[in-house]
């Protein structure tokens, strides 16, 4: 196995694109991105030899090293993915409102502190679902139940120049109690719940809401993007269950 300085090197040079080539090679074997010189490439870095190897040994091998010389924390860095849940409080004085956590570590453009959905960054080895329950309940005390785990999340958007997909599943919120989670990697200070229309308002024009003892607030930029995505998904869904059951009606 290389060294984590050479392994960190490799990774962004060329490694990145080669986990990407193989993992579409396994759902699509005709794929044109998979070369005998990217196979090569990949089984040389972690000690196999191709053609004797299958991409998916491949993959284990990678995995496998992740585990056995990174932290948690590490892994995390090392992730492609973040997911966060996005869903209505169903109980209580704040049925119907959307929690969000404020996180001091995680500001806007302007320096104002930003408030975000919570969630976190996937592990490697580690399905969205599962992480996103996790993270969920830890920041915000809240024990969400995502609607419809299986199916591809309700809102993404790709960061930065690397592609890191920063997505969104719907969950239901019926457990739990909101609690900020105030530790030393997550400076989360608030729980902070906001209904539909006052939260629309603030993605769409970068807005400003105050929340008492912190003073004006706003809305993290990916957790902006893909909560409008929701909600014109949303509409768009309704709009068509409208016109089935007009066409129902009308027959």
């Amino acid at each position: 196995m290389p060294s984590q300085e050479t392994f960190n090197k490799l990774r962004k040079k060329r490694l990145a694109r080669s986990k990407t080539a193989f993992k579409e090679a396994l759902l699509n074997s005709k794929s044109e991105a998979i070369t005998p010189e990217l196979i090569g490439e990949c089984a040389k870095i972690f000690g196999v030899k191709p053609p004797s190897t299958s991409l998916a040994d491949i993959l284990a091998q990678e995995h496998r090293y992740f585990e056995n010389n990174l932290t948690p924390a590490e892994l995390e860095k090392f992730s492609h993915q973040t997911v966060v849940g996005i869903g209505q409080e169903t109980r209580g004085r704040n049925r119907g409102c959307y929690p969000l956590v404020l996180n001091l570590l995680k500001t806007l453009h302007d320096g104002v502190p930003g408030l975000g959905f919570p969630g976190g960054r996937v592990r490697l080895g580690e399905t969205p679902a599962a992480r996103l329950t996790k993270e969920f309940q830890e920041e915000s005390g809240l024990i969400p139940e995502i609607l419809n785990p299986d199916q591809p999340p309700i809102a993404k958007h790709l960061v930065g120049e690397e592609g890191h997909e920063f997505f969104a599943h719907e969950v239901r919120i019926a457990r739990g109690k909101a609690k900020p989670a105030f530790t030393k990697g997550e400076q989360i200070v608030a729980v902070v719940f906001v209904d539909e229309e006052t939260l629309a308002k603030i993605c769409r024009f970068d807005g400003r809401i105050m929340v008492k003892g912190f003073g004006p607030v706003g809305v993290l930029r990916s957790h902006r993007l893909v909560f409008l995505e929701y909600l014109r998904k949303r509409a768009r869904a309704e709009e068509k269950t409208t016109a089935v059951v007009g066409e129902v009606a009308s027959v």
